[in-house]
């Protein structure tokens, strides 16, 4: 019944797609960024405007590509791969683990503010 409902939903199993591809797969690039290309490539980011997006296992990802989803959580904006103009989203964001994120925050292994943004509606 979400007004959502009729746009994108966006799946990304961050623990599938490698390390050295994610910021992309997730941001976009920009024209000229990819080999062979003259176009800008969209990101699941752009993908999901007006819809939702959804980290499964989103613990696999890398502390900076952490800090950049937390920014977009905080501006509503991203910036593609090699970009230098924001861009900006209306996306929803859900996020999945199976880990217990709050011991990764005390360890040092997930970023403590994505947590608290992530965490204001839990279901377990």
């Amino acid at each position: 019944l979400s007004p959502r409902a009729s746009y994108s939903f966006v799946d990304v199993k961050c623990a599938q797609i490698p390390e050295d591809l994610i910021e992309g797969e997730l941001f976009g690039y920009e024209e000229g960024t990819l080999v062979g290309t003259n176009e800008e490539r969209r990101g699941r980011f752009d993908l999901a405007h007006r819809g939702t997006l959804f980290f499964d296992d989103i613990d696999a990802l890398d502390l900076s590509i952490q800090d950049k989803i937390y920014r977009y959580l905080q501006s509503g904006k991203i910036q593609r791969k090699d970009g230098s103009h924001n861009i900006e989203l209306d996306v929803r964001v859900i996020a999945a683990t199976t880990k217990n994120l709050s011991k990764e925050v005390a360890e040092g292994r997930f970023h403590a503010d994505l947590y608290a943004r992530l965490n204001l509606v839990p279901l377990k």
